[in-house]
């Protein structure tokens, strides 16, 4: 026992050694025409990872709300003349699979594709097509309407899902975050094929891209791959940055009374942005306090002693302007109050003492033990060095973090949650039965 318990804490101490192994090296640099693109060889498996980041997310959607959404969800629906399922069809033949997502900050397309040429190239060419030469089919683009109206209207069911989008309306008021990615009712019913045709040649250009490839290729070939995937591609112009969302000067209560038996709560504020110096003390900070679900300070304080809440928990997103912090809760009504009231006295405390060092120990031991797991598999690898692309943090932010955090003190959790939060100037979202 004492041999397993010597190894042990050897294992420990070695975390930051072996979680800075875990670190790929990374090539850095730009196409001809301005893209920035990120490269990691993974040669253990003869597979391709790829992905572009345009800032397209719905943050660009002007007044036709729901814009980016809908193009993106009509963009694989045809291309080139060929049918969506001739598309999907092809990738199917190739074992190629392709994605797309859409977020408030970016829109992304992805494929994942075997290096053997005979599979590669189909692939990559359908890959092409759709990226560069979308058809967007008007009865797709109704189609996928129809599927997305269908969403918003099933959100009428959810407590919880209505509670987020009243937290981003009541957190950030006329900032382009404030509206939901898909929109609204009447602001999809009014979109044309030309808009999205449009937002496609506008937003999905070179100059607005970042690329992330991962995979069995060499430097060369990941350079010639670069140029191909973006070629076609509009050159375009980087998309201008977004305004920082107006700072909160009172508290903003907003209640969705609904006829159930518990009630979603969401309370927080616009608080950090990618890049900014203090969000890594905020991201331990916030484990210690919310992030952790089965050990952190809320889940043991409202759940695990007083059981006032089904869940709880709390969350530091940052965006490509300040994303917000929100601390979230589910409550019976009866105690919906006393949940509410201990939330705040748990975050007010927090941010007047900070954690203990216990907690801070524990915390950082998780947050550098869980690091290598960012860089287990190929589509993890393109997911990071997208993100440090597509905000533009240093080459050196994943080779920094781990000793970055393990600086992180008390006394740094108390300075960035007093600089970041006020627990005075948030949103309170109450949605359910009960309002505190």
């Amino acid at each position: 026992m004492k041999t397993i318990f010597r190894l042990l804490l050897l294992a420990i101490a070695l975390l930051p050694a072996l979680a800075a192994a875990t670190i790929p090296p990374i090539e850095h640099w730009d196409t001809a025409n301005g893209t920035p693109v990120y490269f990691v060889r993974v040669p253990s498996l003869p597979m391709v990872d790829m992905k572009l980041l345009f800032q397209a997310g719905s943050s660009r959607d002007g007044a036709k709300k729901g814009l980016a959404s809908l193009t993106m969800a009509t963009l694989d629906e045809g291309a080139g003349g060929l049918t969506a399922e001739v598309l999907s069809d092809r990738f199917a033949a190739a074992g190629a699979r392709f994605g797309k997502e859409t977020g408030r900050d970016s829109a992304t397309v992805a494929l994942r594709t075997i290096t053997d040429p005979a599979l590669y190239e189909p692939a990559l060419a359908n890959f092409l097509l759709i990226l560069a030469h979308p058809d967007f089919p008007v009865a797709a683009m109704e189609r996928q309407r129809q599927r997305i109206l269908s969403g918003i209207e099933k959100k009428k069911e959810s407590a919880g899902a209505q509670a987020e989008e009243a937290f981003f309306r009541a957190a950030y008021g006329d900032h382009p975050y404030a509206s939901p990615p898909e929109g609204t009712p009447d602001s999809l019913k009014a979109l044309t094929r030309e808009d999205l045709a449009a937002f496609h040649k506008s937003f999905l250009t070179q100059k607005n891209a970042v690329l992330a490839l991962a995979g069995d290729l060499t430097s060369e070939a990941a350079h010639a791959l670069a140029e191909r995937l973006l070629r076609d591609l509009p050159v375009g112009e980087k998309a201008p940055p977004l305004p920082a969302p107006l700072a909160l000067t009172e508290e903003r209560r907003v209640h969705i009374d609904l006829p159930f038996a518990q009630t979603h709560v969401r309370l927080g504020q616009p608080a950090v942005k990618r890049g900014d110096p203090d969000y890594l003390a905020l991201q331990v900070g916030n484990y210690i306090l919310g992030g952790n679900p089965l050990t952190s300070r809320l889940f043991r304080e409202i759940r695990d002693k007083k059981g006032l809440a089904y869940s709880v928990f709390s969350q530091m997103v940052p965006m490509a302007v300040p994303g917000p912090f929100r601390a979230a809760l589910e409550s019976r009504n009866a105690v919906l109050a006393d949940a509410v009231q201990r939330l705040r006295q748990i975050l007010a405390d927090y941010q007047a003492h900070g954690p203990t060092e216990k907690e801070l120990k524990a915390a950082k031991q998780g947050m550098v033990g869980s690091f290598p797991l960012l860089f287990d598999t190929n589509a993890k690898i393109v997911d990071i060095m997208g993100m440090v692309g597509f905000y533009g943090l240093p080459l050196d932010y994943l080779t920094n973090y781990v000793a970055t955090v393990e600086k992180v003190t008390v006394a740094d959790v108390v300075r960035v949650f007093q600089s970041h939060l006020d627990p005075s100037h948030m949103a309170l979202i109450t949605v359910g039965g009960a309002k505190p």
